[in-house]
Formats: C-alpha cells, structure tokens, sequence
C-alpha cells in the first residue's frame, strides 16, 4: 500500500506540473499570429469580391495576359489546398500507425507484468501515464480531418453561367470573367490558410504525442523503483 500512495504522489506531482506549465504554451489552442494572418486574407478576399463586382473594361486595350494570370493564380492556390490535403492525411496515418503500436506494446507489457508476477498498480501506472499521448493523438487526428473538410468551396462560375455570363456582357465579357477568378482565387485563399492553420497544429500536436511517450516509460522507472 506504501508503494502505491508513493506512485499515486509522484503521477499527482507530475500531472499539476504538466498543466502549470505547458499550457501557456505548449497546449496553446489558438495561435494569435495565425489568427492575424487568416483575418487579412478574409480581408483580401472582400477586397476581391468588391473588385469583381466593379471591373470595367477599357477599349484597346489587351487584357489577355491578365485573364491567363487570373487563372493561373487560381490554379496554383488549388494544387497548394491538394498538398495541404495530402499533408493532413499524412498525419492522420503516422498518429494512427504510432497509436496501434503503442497500444499493442501497452497490452503486451501488461501480459509480461502479469507473467513477472508485478503488483497490478505497475499495469495501471503504464496505461494512465499513457494518456497524455492518447489524448495529443485523438487531438492531432481531429484536426487533420477537420483540416480536410473546408466550410467553403469557392470556384468559378459553372460552364452554364459562363456562357450566360458571355451572352450578357458580349465581347468584353472574358475580360470581365477575370473579377469571377479573382474573387475564387481569394476565396480559396481563406480555405487554404485556414487548413494551412490546422495542418499546423495537428503537426504540432502530432509532436506532442511523440514527447509524451517519454511519460510511460518514466512511470515504469519509477514502478521499477519502488517494486525494488
């Protein structure tokens, strides 16, 4: 019963010191810079919205090189929302693969701690020292799947509106379409930097998870220890 309180005291002393001192940082949830950030692209994209609705075209002059740009800048901001994409699922399946391991290596130190005749509380020490790596985990994974399930999804108009679009303004209606690329281009700005944002921290809490594996092992030098 002495060994047990004395592991109790050391997991109870090590818990309040976790949450005294990581959460100013180390848990942080929201990053303020990350926050400004995504405030001045939404600002962007109201300035391209407001541009989309007052573009005028000039007479001779050629503005086929900017609609070739508006397109091109649209283009490139999707293939960098795909590769953000590819990245949350990339942390989806480290955090996943990590996790099966670590409760398969969880399972089999609780069968050799039963075979080595180890007091019970040894097994129970393991598994609650290995919540704070479950818990970074779950965390890491729900934000890559929220990451990967934008509340947005701007584009260009649909062919059909394109060509009604066409038949409304005539001969300077493509000049025109450059303020319907511009104004998706800035929409799908905000979406990428919000899953840039998330991408982020799920990499962030996908470390965490990492460096809180240290905590069983810890706790079964101490277990060791006091058994001793």
């Amino acid at each position: 019963m002495t060994e047990w309180r004395k592991a109790c005291s050391w997991w109870r002393n090590t818990w309040f010191w976790f949450w005294r001192t990581w959460p100013g940082n180390w848990l942080r949830v929201v990053d303020v810079r990350a926050e400004a950030e995504l405030e001045q692209v939404r600002r962007e994209q109201e300035k391209a919205e407001e541009f989309a609705k007052n573009i005028e075209a000039e007479s001779g002059i050629d503005y086929g090189w900017a609609c070739q740009y508006a397109k091109d800048d649209y283009e490139r901001i999707y293939e960098a929302t795909k590769e953000l994409d590819a990245k949350a699922d990339s942390v989806i399946q480290y955090v996943s693969v990590l996790s099966a391991l670590v409760t398969g290596a969880l399972i089999y130190g609780s069968k050799v701690s039963a075979s080595m005749s180890e007091p019970a509380w040894v097994s129970a020490i393991l598994v609650i020292a290995a919540a704070p790596f479950f818990a970074f985990s779950v965390s890491a994974i729900c934000i890559a799947i929220d990451a990967r399930k934008p509340k947005l999804h701007p584009h260009p108009p649909k062919p059909e509106d394109a060509v009604r679009y066409a038949d409304y303004h005539g001969s300077n209606a493509e000049t025109l379409f450059i303020g319907q690329y511009a104004s998706a281009a800035a929409g799908l700005k905000v979406v990428a930097a919000e899953k840039g944002d998330k991408v982020q921290r799920a990499y962030r809490q996908f470390a965490r998870a990492v460096i809180a594996l240290s905590l069983p092992w810890l706790a079964k030098l101490i277990a060791s220890f006091l058994g001793g």
